[in-house]
């Protein structure tokens, strides 16, 4: 019985809908990086099977009552967010263009709120980063050219 601490996993692409709800309901948080999952659909067949078309199965975990912050894990994938929108919503492998379970998709407004207000949650920002609104900050993110690659700098203020 105290404040939410939001402590949160990170990778943690095949858990499942009972630890999802376990974690739920002590307000940990989950942050995956779906764009990953466009190159690893396919990729991980072999190895584990249908396991594989099962990762990153938002709709599930969202369903669950987990609040789930996307990320991109660069240089893994390149820091685009609109690049992890799609995969949340397509489930399309890159290689062969096969779609994975569309019923785990996001619809495209639970994407945009895995990139903005969830992210904005996990880091307790968000009172000033989300939702998107004429006085809040722009919570996607960049590495600056001309700083070192390692600091983030926020990309734009939302107008």
């Amino acid at each position: 019985p105290s404040i939410s601490r939001r402590h949160y996993t990170l990778h943690g692409d095949m858990i499942t809908n009972e630890w999802a709800r376990k974690a739920a309901k002590y307000d940990c948080l989950h942050s995956l990086q779906p764009a990953i999952g466009a190159f690893l659909y396919d990729a991980l067949q072999p190895f584990i099977g249908r396991r594989a078309s099962r990762i990153y199965g938002l709709q599930e975990l969202f369903d669950c009552g987990l609040s789930v912050a996307g990320g991109s894990d660069c240089p893994v994938s390149m820091p685009n967010w609109r690049q992890g929108v799609q995969a949340a919503v397509t489930r399309k492998a890159d290689a062969t263009g096969n779609v994975h379970c569309p019923e785990l998709a996001l619809t495209v407004e639970e994407g945009i709120k895995l990139f903005t207000y969830n992210g904005a949650y996990q880091e307790h920002m968000e009172r000033c980063a989300a939702p998107l609104n004429p006085t809040r900050w722009l919570t996607s993110r960049c590495w600056s050219k001309t700083s070192s690659p390692w600091i983030p700098r926020i990309l734009a203020r939302w107008t």
